[in-house]
């Protein structure tokens, strides 16, 4: 491998583990990606449909109590 490429490879990686670091495994976890982990593990789903109808793609941090009020 070009070591221009490496570095560049290296750089990527460097850059997503301290975003990890900083935002947690599952920092840009949206609502319907944490809605499908939560329906596959069999969690009641009785007014999940309604509230991902609303919430869709808004990133899990986004949520916030004032915004769900």
């Amino acid at each position: 491998m070009d070591k221009k490429i490496a570095r560049r490879v290296a750089a990527e990686i460097k850059a997503s583990a301290w975003k990890c670091g900083f935002d947690g495994p599952g920092g840009n976890v949206t609502f319907a990606q944490a809605s499908l982990a939560y329906r596959r593990a069999g969690g009641d789903t009785c007014f999940l449909e309604r509230l991902e109808d609303h919430w869709r793609d808004t990133p899990i941090k986004k949520i916030s109590a004032r915004a769900i009020r």
